[in-house]
C-alpha cells in the first residue's frame, strides 16, 4: 500500500484493492484502516469502514480494535451507519480507552478514561440514541459526563427531542435480519430442504441451493424442513463459498407440526458480493417436507 501510494502505481493499487476484497476481515480491518488513514487513501478507508459498519459486533470484540489509532476511532464514530447499538459502541470506546491507559502506564480511573477519550471523541458518541436503562447503567455510573450533560441526555431520551449537545439520531443498522423465502408450498414425499433441480450438485449428492448476493452481508441462519410425521431425524447442513466449505454441522430436526424451522448459525457467515454460495442438506432419516417448484 505504501509503495502504491508513494509511486502512484495504478496497477499495484488495483492489486492491493483486489487483495483486500478477498483477505480483509473483522480481525484485520482495523489494522488496514490505520494504514489507509496513514497513507491518506480514501478508497481503502471507505472499504474498511464499510466492512466495520456491517460486521460491527465482531470488529468491536477483536484485539486489533483496542489498538487502533485515535484517528481511526474518530472515523468510526463519525459513521452514520453501524451494526450494533450505541451502547455497545460506547463500551467499545471505553475498552479502547482502558487499553490506551494501560499502554501508556496510566491508571484506568474514570478521570483517566475521560482524558484519554477527550471531548472530541466523547462528543461523537450519540448518548441520546441509547435506551434510558442503557444510559443509566453504562454511562452515568462513571464520571464521564458532567451533571448537566447527564440531565440533558435523559431529557432527550424521554422527550425524543434534541435538547442536548450530543447527536440524537440513531445510527442506521445494516445488520437487520431478513428472511428470504424460496418457496411457499411444500411436498411431503422424501426429500431435503430444497429441490435438487435448483442448482448444480456438489459431489453429485444432496439437495442444494445456490445463490449470490448483490452486496456484502451475512448469513445468520438457514430454514430447514422438518419431519412429516412424529419423531426426529438427523441432517447435515453444509455451506460452500464457491467450492470451499465454510460451514458444516449436524442438526436434529424435530416434528412439531410446522413445515420448516430456521436453524441459527452460531457465528454469522460473511457473504461477499460476486461469490457463489451453495447450501447443501443431507437427510438420511425419516421423511421430511421439501420445497416444491
Amino acid at each position: 500500500m505504501y509503495a502504491a501510494k508513494k509511486y502512484d502505481v495504478l496497477g499495484l493499487q488495483t492489486k492491493c484493492r483486489s487483495f483486500l476484497d478477498i483477505e480483509m476481515s473483522a480481525i484485520n480491518v482495523c489494522t488496514v484502516l490505520d494504514q489507509a488513514i496513514a497513507f491518506d487513501n480514501m478508497d481503502f478507508q471507505k472499504m474498511c469502514l464499510k466492512l466495520i459498519t456491517r460486521q460491527s459486533k465482531d470488529v468491536l470484540e477483536t484485539e486489533s480494535f483496542v489498538e487502533i489509532s485515535r484517528s481511526a476511532l474518530k472515523a468510526i464514530l463519525m459513521c452514520d451507519n453501524f451494526g450494533t447499538s450505541e451502547c455497545e459502541l460506547f463500551n467499545g470506546c471505553k475498552r479502547w480507552a482502558k487499553h490506551a491507559c494501560k499502554s501508556s502506564g496510566r491508571s484506568e480511573t474514570d478521570s483517566d478514561i475521560r482524558d484519554v477519550l477527550g471531548k472530541e471523541l466523547i462528543d461523537l458518541i450519540r448518548f441520546p440514541a441509547m435506551a434510558a436503562k442503557e444510559f443509566s447503567e453504562n454511562v452515568t455510573k462513571i464520571s464521564l459526563l458532567c451533571q448537566s450533560d447527564i440531565i440533558d441526555v435523559f431529557r432527550a431520551i424521554s422527550t425524543q427531542k434534541t435538547v442536548s449537545s450530543f447527536k440524537s439520531e440513531p445510527r442506521i443498522s445494516l445488520t437487520m435480519e431478513c428472511l428470504f423465502i424460496r418457496c411457499e408450498t411444500f411436498a411431503n414425499d422424501r426429500g431435503g430442504d430444497f429441490a435438487s433441480t435448483v442448482s448444480p450438485q456438489i459431489n453429485g449428492k444432496g439437495n442444494n441451493l445456490s445463490f449470490s448476493v448483490s452486496d456484502d452481508c451475512a448469513l445468520s441462519g438457514v430454514a430447514m424442513c422438518l419431519p412429516v410425521h412424529d419423531g426426529s431425524t438427523k441432517a447435515t447442513l453444509e455451506i460452500f463459498e464457491d467450492c470451499l466449505t465454510v460451514h458444516k454441522t449436524t442438526v436434529t430436526l424435530n416434528f412439531n407440526g410446522d413445515t420448516y424451522e430456521v436453524i441459527k448459525i452460531k457465528q454469522n457467515i460473511p457473504l461477499v458480493k460476486g461469490k457463489l454460495y451453495t447450501i447443501k442438506v443431507l437427510n438420511n432419516g425419516q421423511i421430511i417436507f421439501r420445497c416444491k417448484e
